[in-house]
């Protein structure tokens, strides 16, 4: 697993998958994940969009679906 430490990334798409991030900035990039298999702690998060592939989205509906019902 790469790890990725104090970097800046801007105007990019970033591919979260297999990878941790610490103290990262991401600036009107697009963070795409095909498996959601990964690390995020202590980042800064301006301006991007969410890009997830079908594994992922998978599990984006069972956590809105477990979020909707504790509502």
């Amino acid at each position: 697993m790469e790890i990725v430490i104090g970097k800046t990334f801007k105007n990019t798409t970033v591919n979260l998958d297999f990878s941790t991030y610490d103290k990262c900035s991401f600036i009107n990039c697009t963070i795409h994940s095909d498996y959601g298999i990964f690390r995020l702690a202590n980042n800064d998060f301006t301006h991007c969009k969410l890009s997830l592939g079908q594994p992922a989205r998978n599990i984006a509906y069972l956590v809105k679906q477990f979020s909707e019902k504790r509502s």
